[in-house]
């Protein structure tokens, strides 16, 4: 007789449904800090780039803001992957619950 090596996923001793919560939560609060994050390093890349360049402070000014802009997109990016996995974990749980009511 073969013994079964995967875990009986609906066993309740398996099931955590605070594991998903923290992982949404921690998904939510990462979003919003990439966006803050990859803004910064657009500033400060672009900013050196535009100096080490150019020599100028006016191009490392407007090389600083191209790449704060590149940055946000970047990050906007970033945080809305973030955000799809949290719904994504969110929606899971609530179709748990729902299976578990029944």
């Amino acid at each position: 007789m073969k013994k079964n090596i995967l875990p009986n996923l609906f066993n309740s001793k398996h099931y955590d449904s605070e594991k998903f919560d923290k992982y949404a939560k921690n998904l939510y609060q990462s979003a919003d800090r990439s966006v803050i994050s990859y803004t910064a390093l657009g500033v400060l890349l672009g900013g050196s780039l535009g100096y080490g360049a150019f020599k100028m402070v006016t191009m490392a000014i407007g090389s600083s803001a191209i790449g704060g802009a590149f940055g946000y997109q970047l990050g906007l990016r970033s945080a809305y992957k973030q955000k799809t996995k949290a719904q994504i974990a969110l929606c899971q749980l609530e179709i748990e619950k729902s299976v578990r009511a029944k």
